[in-house]
Order: structure tokens, then C-alpha cells, then sequence
């Protein structure tokens, strides 16, 4: 009996305290779409999470498939990798071999747009039932609708509006939205749901805007300062980052004491980072962190966040690869730029495959299911 025991003990992965980052596809906040809402040509964003606690190990597995792939770079770069998803195929089996814990999050700018609408402009917080799973399921379903169905002008308008904040350009956000939900059909019922909470809520800023100037805070994304003092809104890298933050502790169970997250360096995003991180850890400290499916942001003991170069840090080496291999992935088969060979869709469904929602591991998607349908993914 001593025996078996010892040998399920020897079984279990190494509860792991470190924990790598990198990103791929943030050219800035979600509040620059362009005139085409292309964003530049970065419509998706990606986040991706090793958890490692042998870096010397990984170092050695990654300068093994710099040879193997005939990489001449002294470390591995996503943007050197193109034409070769083998190499993100093979850090994924590697990881799975190793059992390592790997968090990606995806993000579909535009839905990330929506999604905030919904949050900020058409159903404004006013109470714990706003952060149900039914609060949380009836608002990305009103997101999901934005995303299919509204014009451009009420994107534009409402993007223009976290740009020049006040209560007139808020009011022409609403003015934007109410145009184009009056017109919706009798039959359309998510269309009229949308139209309800939307008047509503028009309602309630009028009333609100007639006793202050700054009304309009409450309607917009509250921004953020880089490091020159620039206010900045809506980074998905900030929402990913405090997603994968409370997936790891879902995966260590609320034990983040001793726990570090290293980020590949972020010039201008460090202090916006680090200030994300310190509220989810003071909305945990007086219980008002919002609950979710597959992430605990019940965070009672916080992990430190540091920052290194990629250059030093094997496990941001295989974390850049990740996320770069999964933002031209979906980019590519989504957008239809180009046709995804078997090799990248091998890799990608070997990535996939690593997920485990009820412990928080795997691939997060911000994007509508239509999207997911697209990819082959079937939504959790």
C-alpha cells in the first residue's frame, strides 16, 4: 500500500510556482480601431501562459528544435516562426509530456469593443446581479448581437466617445445605438432586449447629466496612463492578463503565495499591468470580485508580476511562440487571408487539446460563437 502510494505521489505534477508571458498582436488599446476597424491589421490579440518550474529543461528543448527547424536566431521569435506551426506543435507536446500548465487567452478586438458597450453604455453596473452567470450570459449575448448586427457609426461613435469623454459625445453614442435599434423587426427578441436596456439606460444618463458635467464616467470604460501620462482605454492585454491571473489560481487552488508571473517586458504597459493586477487583489479582499466559469478571481494571496527579455527567460521564449502561432491562426482562418495548411491546423488543435476548463488550463476564446464555429472549436 506504502509503495502505490509513493508511486501516485510521484505521478502528480510539480505544483508550479513560475509562470511565463508573453503576447502577440497589441498594437496599442482597443480604442485605435482605424476607419476599416481593422486595427491595423491586428483584429486579434493573444496572451499566452507557460507555467515551468525546470527553465533550464525547456531552455534545453527549445535550443533542440532551434536545430531540428534551423533557426539561426540565439532565441526563439513567433515572428521568425512563420511557415513553421511544427515548432508550436512540438512546445505544446512538450508541455504536455512535461505536464505544464499552459493559459492562452484569444481576443476578437471588435467583440472586445462590443463587449464593452454592453458593460459600459447599454447595461452599466448597479448591483451584484450584474456579475450572475445569468447577468454574465444575458451581456454577451447582447455582445454577440452588437458584434453581428450594428453598424459602423454606433462602433465609431462609441470609440470616438473614449477618445473625447463627455457628456455629449456620450450622448451621441446613445443617440448612434438608438437610431439603429428602433429599426429592428417585432420578431427580432435580442434586438428589442438590447432596445429596452438601452433606453433605459438612456434615460437614467439624462437625468444624471442634467445635475453633473461628469456624467458620461459612468457610461464610458474607466482609462488607464501609460508611462508617458497618456490616458489609454479598453487594452485587451489588460483584461487577459487578470483572466490568466485568476485561471492560475483556479489551477493552484487560491495557493498564489510564492508565485511568480514574469511578463515579457512592457515599456509603456507596466504600471497599467501592475494596477490591474492590485484591484482584482482588492475587489478578492472585500469579496466583490466577479465570479465566473473556468477562473477564480477570489484572490487572496497575491503572486508577484515581474518583468524580463524574453532573451533570458526560456519560458517567455515558448510563451512568444505560443501566442504568436494562435493570433496568426485565427487571424488568418477567420479574416480568410490565406488557407490554414495541415501542419498549422495539427498545431493548433494540438494546443487545443492541452485545455482542462475545470482546472482553468487550455485556450480562453473572447469571440463570438460564430467565430469559434469558424475555427472548429466548440464553445465550453
Amino acid at each position: 500500500m506504502a509503495t502505490q502510494r509513493a508511486r501516485s505521489q510521484q505521478s502528480r505534477p510539480r505544483l508550479i510556482e513560475r509562470f511565463y508571458l508573453d503576447e502577440s498582436g497589441n498594437s496599442g488599446d482597443a480604442a485605435l480601431p482605424g476607419a476599416a476597424f481593422d486595427f491595423g491589421g491586428q483584429q486579434i490579440f493573444a496572451l499566452a501562459c507557460v507555467g515551468c518550474a525546470d527553465a533550464a529543461g525547456l531552455g534545453v528543448e527549445l535550443a533542440r528544435l532551434a536545430s531540428r527547424y534551423r533557426i539561426k536566431s540565439t532565441e526563439l521569435k513567433s515572428t521568425a516562426l512563420i511557415g513553421k506551426p511544427g515548432v508550436a506543435a512540438d512546445i505544446a507536446a512538450f508541455l504536455e509530456t512535461a505536464q505544464l500548465p499552459l493559459f492562452i487567452e484569444v481576443v476578437d478586438k471588435r467583440f472586445f469593443v462590443a463587449a464593452h458597450m454592453i458593460n459600459h453604455l447599454i447595461m452599466p453596473a448597479v448591483g451584484d446581479v450584474d456579475f450572475s452567470p445569468k447577468g454574465q450570459w444575458l451581456r454577451n449575448v447582447f455582445a454577440e448581437y452588437l458584434y453581428r448586427e450594428a453598424p459602423s457609426a454606433a462602433f465609431a461613435t462609441f470609440v470616438e466617445a473614449c477618445g473625447s469623454p463627455s457628456n455629449f459625445s456620450v450622448e451621441t453614442c446613445f443617440d448612434a445605438a438608438l437610431v439603429w435599434l428602433k429599426q429592428v423587426s417585432a420578431e427580432d427578441e435580442i434586438g428589442l432586449g438590447v432596445l429596452h436596456f438601452a433606453d433605459d439606460s438612456f434615460n437614467d444618463f439624462r437625468s444624471e447629466a442634467a445635475k453633473s458635467d461628469q456624467a458620461f464616467e459612468r457610461y464610458l470604460p474607466i482609462p488607464d496612463k501609460g508611462s508617458s501620462g497618456k490616458r489609454i482605454w479598453m487594452l485587451p492585454s489588460l483584461t487577459s492578463l487578470t483572466n490568466i491571473y485568476a485561471r492560475v489560481n483556479l489551477y493552484r487552488r487560491g495557493a498564489m503565495t510564492g508565485v511568480t508571473l514574469l511578463h515579457d517586458e512592457q515599456l509603456h504597459f507596466e504600471a497599467i499591468l501592475h494596477d490591474a493586477k492590485a484591484t482584482l487583489e482588492r475587489l478578492a479582499a472585500t469579496d466583490a470580485a466577479p465570479k465566473v466559469r473556468f477562473a477564480d478571481y477570489g484572490v487572496i494571496k497575491g503572486a508577484a508580476l515581474d518583468f524580463g527579455q524574453s532573451h533570458d527567460h526560456a519560458g517567455i521564449q515558448a510563451a512568444d511562440v505560443l501566442a504568436g502561432f494562435m493570433m496568426r491562426y485565427v487571424r488568418d482562418v477567420l479574416l480568410g487571408t490565406k488557407p490554414a495548411g495541415p501542419g498549422a491546423q495539427q498545431a493548433f488543435h494540438k494546443i487545443i487539446g492541452l485545455g482542462n476548463p475545470q482546472r482553468g488550463l487550455g485556450v480562453n476564446f473572447v469571440m463570438p460563437t460564430q467565430k469559434l464555429l469558424r475555427l472548429g472549436v466548440l464553445p465550453a
